[in-house]
């Protein structure tokens, strides 16, 4: 049975320093593919800043987890979730709280599903 994944991308207000929305979601669903997440859902902020939590996408995407919709959250790197360390834990912690897991593509330092 496969773990049900929901994707969560954001790009930057400025161009230079964001990645493209395409490019991230090309990247989550070749890592769902590649570790056998059947990709459920997908949410999206574009062009919002990372140093705040208050985002329609990253709101419904923890609202889905609240409701446990989804047994993972999948995103390229933790800085999509939160520019600010102490977003990115509680983003984690919500997470945690609800029995679903992170996974990262590219930094997977915190990922749950890390190639051993």
């Amino acid at each position: 049975m496969k773990l049900r994944a929901a994707s969560y991308c954001r790009t930057d207000p400025s161009p230079a320093r964001g990645q493209e929305l395409a490019q991230q979601q090309a990247a989550i669903a070749a890592y769902c593919q590649a570790h056998r997440l059947m990709l459920t859902a997908q949410f999206t902020d574009e062009n919002v800043s990372g140093l705040t939590l208050r985002r329609p996408g990253l709101s419904a995407l923890l609202d889905g987890v609240g409701k446990r919709q989804f047994d993972v959250v999948v995103a390229v790197c933790t800085d999509r979730l939160s520019r600010r360390l102490v977003g990115r834990y509680r983003v984690q912690k919500t997470l945690r709280e609800h029995g679903a897991a992170l996974a990262l593509c590219k930094d997977d330092r915190d990922s749950a599903f890390r190639d051993e």
